[in-house]
């Protein structure tokens, strides 16, 4: 990480133009009272929590043992469904940004987030989709899964989807409003309200599977 950061410092420094841009008073404060601002974090504190919990139990219910309620899958399976997610969110952000720079930002932050939930809770019925679908268990190289497997994989897939509908129009939604009034601290406002809920999340993910169970 330092190196590709080392490498990437050296490529801005190098091959970008310098940005002349000065803001002057104390940009946070008022960004930090907009109204519209106000009323993306409010959904954006909340989302945090919702995503960072089922980014963190993903993993655990598709790799934790079959007597724990999990799939019990290898760790390379694990790491597929983890990457399924990240590959077709990369793939769709440029399409989805356009869509939204035309259509309207705001219905895709609504549309995004709400499906989101709903291919989240979809996850768990992962083997019964795969049993009612007759999804094969085995697989070359891989050998024995689980009939749940491909399920899993296109559903944490269509997560990456949905998420890529809100987050390129959730950054224009916030950028526009720091424009002329310091864009630095509206993303700084944007990464703030993020951070309560990816910290809280796990952290009650943990307990409610100590306590209650992964159900």
């Amino acid at each position: 990480m330092t190196a590709l950061l080392g490498a990437s410092l050296l490529g801005v420094w190098g091959f970008t133009d310098p940005d002349e841009t000065r803001v002057s008073g104390f940009a946070f404060r008022d960004l930090a009272l907009n109204s519209r601002i106000l009323t993306l974090t409010s959904f954006r504190a909340q989302y945090a929590m919702a995503v960072t919990l089922t980014r963190t139990w993903v993993p655990i219910y598709v790799g934790v043992s079959a007597a724990r309620g999990g799939l019990a899958l290898s760790a390379v399976a694990v790491a597929i469904v983890l990457a399924a997610e990240k590959l077709t969110n990369m793939l769709c952000q440029p399409y989805t940004g356009r869509l939204s720079d035309r259509h309207g930002r705001a219905l895709f932050v609504f549309g995004g987030g709400g499906v989101y939930g709903l291919v989240a809770l979809s996850i768990p019925f992962a083997p019964t989709i795969g049993g009612v679908l007759g999804v094969p268990a085995t697989y070359p190289v891989l050998g024995d899964l689980s009939a749940a497997f491909v399920p899993v994989v296109v559903l944490n897939g269509l997560l990456g989807v949905a998420d890529s509908f809100r987050e390129p129009a959730s950054m224009a939604l916030f950028a526009d409003e720091g424009t002329g009034r310091g864009i630095a601290s509206s993303f700084g406002v944007r990464s703030l309200v993020w951070q309560p809920g990816s910290v809280v999340a796990p952290l009650i993910g943990g307990v409610l599977m100590a306590r209650v169970g992964i159900e």
